[in-house]
């Protein structure tokens, strides 16, 4: 799996803005895994990749034990912050490919908008390695349903802005890029798609578009520029404020 950035530092300082605007799971996505992969109270599940913990809250709602593992400071830390009062939530300052966790301890495992940055045989070793017999994986991404002339205008704003290797990189599909790989990753699985549209302000709306892991930071010149063509875009497609932000879940269940 080609990287041409660092997993550990892409996100640095862009928790806030993470935390505040990436889409929460939907409700049906944990009855999901509650029906497939026995997710319960009695549950150990290894959130790898964990962020700012927005899928390991969800999980954690079912009652079950959550090892949030995620190497990044910034967004480690604001995963405590929200979460830390939890008394069933552990952060591991750790990566995919070596977690630390024993052998044969989780029934569980998620990867939540993070598969994509993992080496992908490195990781496979570590979850039949930390997996208990009859454990699954579940690889789970939000991704924008494209289309329209929103999101062309959205591009067109990416490539006057993004940082300089993001805007001479060729347009990456969802299907190449997470769910390709994923099918090849697990030995048998299946896959199921959950609406979640977002509805956004002004200031998450810009928020969400922050977080990326390409866009560019107060320091870089572009800064403005973008900032300002955001509020453009927003105020240009917003209806009473909100602006329509079309998603869905995707999620890939199986067994590496």
């Amino acid at each position: 799996m080609i990287q041409t950035v660092d997993p550990r530092g892409a996100f640095s300082g862009k928790a806030a803005d993470y935390a505040k605007a990436r889409p929460d799971y939907p409700d049906e996505l944990i009855s999901y895994l509650k029906r497939t992969a026995f997710l319960s109270a009695a549950s150990t599940v290894a959130d790898i990749g964990s962020g700012t913990g927005k899928l390991t809250a969800a999980l954690l709602k079912t009652g079950a034990k959550v090892f949030a593992v995620e190497p990044n400071a910034d967004m480690r830390a604001e995963a405590e912050r929200l979460l830390g009062e939890e008394s069933r939530f552990c952060s591991v300052p750790a990566d995919a490919e070596h977690t630390g966790l024993d052998d044969a301890s989780v029934d569980l495992i998620t990867a939540a908008q993070s598969f994509h940055w993992f080496d992908a045989e490195r990781f496979k070793t570590e979850c039949r390695r930390i997996l208990k017999n009859g454990g699954k994986i579940a690889l789970i991404w939000n991704t924008e349903i494209f289309g329209g002339d929103f999101f062309n205008e959205f591009g067109e704003l990416h490539k006057r802005f993004l940082t300089q290797e993001a805007s001479e990189r060729k347009p990456v599909k969802y299907r190449d890029m997470f769910f390709a790989p994923a099918e090849h990753f697990l030995t048998a699985f299946e896959k199921q798609i959950f609406k979640n549209d977002l509805y956004y302000d002004k200031g998450t709306f810009i928020a969400r578009a922050l977080s990326t892991s390409a866009a560019p930071r107060p320091a870089d010149p572009n800064y403005a520029g973008y900032l300002d063509g955001l509020e453009i875009l927003f105020d240009k497609y917003q209806r009473d404020g909100k602006l329509l932000y079309p998603n869905e879940t995707t999620v890939y269940l199986g067994t590496p």
